[in-house]
């Protein structure tokens, strides 16, 4: 049912939102809720939080690769191109994209 997926949401972002708490720095944990956001579909969120992971750790392939797949959603194709590209230059083993 959608609405017990809806809290399943919610509460997994309390949790990741709480680890930022306590640990403003953990990129790792913005990436989380990025993705998070992603999957439930709020692309705004999920761009704002995959930015805040960037920002704390800039050669975080993953967080720019996610960033990449958001940027798709939000019919931004250049910009997601650009981090794609960035993904895979911070690590090779990841796929230039979709």
């Amino acid at each position: 049912n959608i609405l017990a997926e809806q809290k399943q949401v919610e509460r997994a972002a309390a949790v990741y939102r709480e680890a930022i708490r306590r640990a403003p720095a953990f990129a790792e944990a913005y990436n989380n809720l990025g993705l998070l956001w992603l999957q439930a579909g709020k692309y705004a969120a999920a761009r704002e939080a995959l930015r805040d992971a960037i920002r704390h750790k800039p050669d975080y392939a993953a967080a720019h690769y996610n960033l990449g797949l958001c940027l798709l959603r939000l019919d931004d194709p250049s910009s997601a191109r650009t981090e794609f590209d960035t993904a895979q230059g911070l690590d090779p083993s990841i796929q230039a994209g979709p």
